[in-house]
């Protein structure tokens, strides 16, 4: 660890507690990702989110846009919901497991690891443990202003070596420094390639989100009665 890497790790350590403040939230999701080698396209997400574990979703940008998506453990079969838009997609909705091929072939997660708990999970375990083994360096890239809020800019690097499992080689994370936890991070590999980026924006917290949320009967959705297995 370098010098102060203990401060630094402080603003990890808070994200849990502050965390468990969070009933649900809503913002704009950026996912791009490079998949099996290849750039995908950057993709903007509307994104609702419940706790524990209730997922909607729809397209803004990205192919295709106007998708949308519904998943809510321990309903459904524990199945995502999917809507595409399209004259033959558009008239079902198709049921699809939440790490099946489908998902898999598009995203570097399964559906079910969507959401910022999923992303505190991530960075804690992973520098905490770095941390315990000595492998840990962090660095402070400093503050910076978005959307009217503080943030806090944090680099972890760990051993570049796949073989102590680790969840990647750097990864620099943005922590709104009053509600503590991470909005955006970057994620390289071993080739200190950059693999993963998501950023979350707009976001409004605790805005008591309700069962119709989570619905495909909302009336703002557009899911079709009909459905058909996939995987």
């Amino acid at each position: 660890m370098v010098q102060g890497a203990d401060d630094l790790l402080q603003w990890i350590r808070q994200m849990p507690a502050a965390y468990a403040r969070v009933k649900d939230y809503t913002a704009t999701f950026m996912r791009r990702e490079v998949l099996r080698g290849r750039q995908r396209p950057e993709e903007t997400i509307v994104l609702k989110f419940r706790e524990p574990l209730q997922v909607y979703m729809r397209w803004l940008t990205g192919p295709p846009k106007d998708r949308e998506a519904i998943f809510v453990k321990g309903r459904d079969h524990d199945k995502v919901l999917v809507h595409e838009p399209g004259w033959l997609s558009g008239r079902f909705t198709v049921v699809l497991p939440p790490d099946g091929p489908s998902i898999m072939a598009r995203s570097r997660h399964p559906f079910d690891e969507v959401g910022i708990g999923r992303v505190i999970d991530l960075i804690v375990s992973n520098f905490e443990k770095a941390n315990q083994a000595g492998d840990l360096e962090m660095r402070d890239l400093g503050a910076a202003r978005e959307e009217g809020r503080e943030m806090r800019v944090i680099e972890a690097i760990l051993p570049k070596d796949p073989s102590k499992n680790y969840y990647c080689y750097r990864a620099i994370v943005t922590i709104d420094e009053g509600w503590k936890l991470p909005v955006a991070v970057k994620v390289y590999d071993w080739n200190d390639k950059l693999v993963e980026h998501y950023r979350y924006s707009n976001i409004q917290i605790n805005p008591r989100l309700t069962d119709l949320d989570f619905s495909t009967e909302n009336p703002d959705y557009n899911f079709p009665k009909t459905r058909i297995n996939r995987r």
